[in-house]
């Protein structure tokens, strides 16, 4: 694993890179509602990229925390296998006309191996989301990122398709105090070693930490081991 520079969010870039530091990544989610909250937001997220030099990651979560096969198959909460396929392309559309060619990250449905997808269901899962990132990767300068969640890492080659087509293996990293053990909460940095070599041997792929979250609620004590956990 290389370390490739740190990341905030796309719109806040520009006041981190005003601050004088030099983020390499700016984040912007993406999901259904972009149906009618319209794509304006997307837009400027491109463009204070551009003029900011730093490498946009959008996150392409359009079944979100309710992902299931049923919900997939059947569609739910408005959410339907045809949108997906229209607002991908949507997706596509606007980045190749936002970034003319840069490079522009994509994850993949992030943490989408939950809920029963990651079980029976995952090849044909694997199959839709190929088709999915077979439409983004035909955009000049987009790179794939397989969004995995940071758990059950031995059902990951479930999704061979996705993954070959995708440039890293990806996931995220989150700790709370509210649900987390302090051991747990320390040993962050330990699994992200954990899964980074998971992935170089199963996959022999980079990884890419798409998503890192680490709770100092309620108190001092919790921004103490926050910032140790950090270093």
């Amino acid at each position: 694993c290389t370390a490739s520079g740190d990341g905030v969010t796309a719109v806040g870039a520009a006041e981190l890179t005003g601050a004088g530091a030099a983020p390499r990544y700016g984040s912007y989610w993406v999901g259904a509602w972009m149906a009618t909250s319209g794509w304006g937001g997307l837009d400027n997220a491109l463009s204070t990229a551009v003029a900011t030099g730093v490498t946009p990651v959008v996150y392409w979560y359009y079944w979100g925390d309710g992902i299931s096969p049923a919900c997939v198959e059947s569609g739910c909460s408005g959410k339907s296998q045809a949108q997906w396929t229209s607002l991908t392309a949507t997706l596509a559309d606007h980045v190749r006309s936002k970034m003319a060619g840069r490079e522009t990250l994509i994850v993949l449905e992030n943490e989408f191996n939950k809920n029963g997808i990651d079980g029976t269901y995952a090849p044909t899962f694997d199959a839709k989301l190929e088709a999915v990132g077979q439409t983004l990767k035909a955009v000049s300068g987009v790179k794939l990122i397989l969004g995995f969640g940071n758990w059950g890492e031995a059902n990951w080659v479930k999704f061979p398709k996705s993954a070959a087509i995708s440039d890293y293996v990806g996931f995220q990293m989150m700790r709370a105090s509210t649900r987390d053990t302090e051991a747990s909460y320390r040993s962050a940095a330990d699994r992200t070693v954990t899964l980074t070599n998971y992935v170089a041997t199963k996959f022999n792929k980079p990884s890419f930490l798409y998503d890192l979250a680490l709770s100092s609620y309620p108190d001092a004590s919790w921004e103490t081991i926050q910032a140790e956990t950090l270093q």
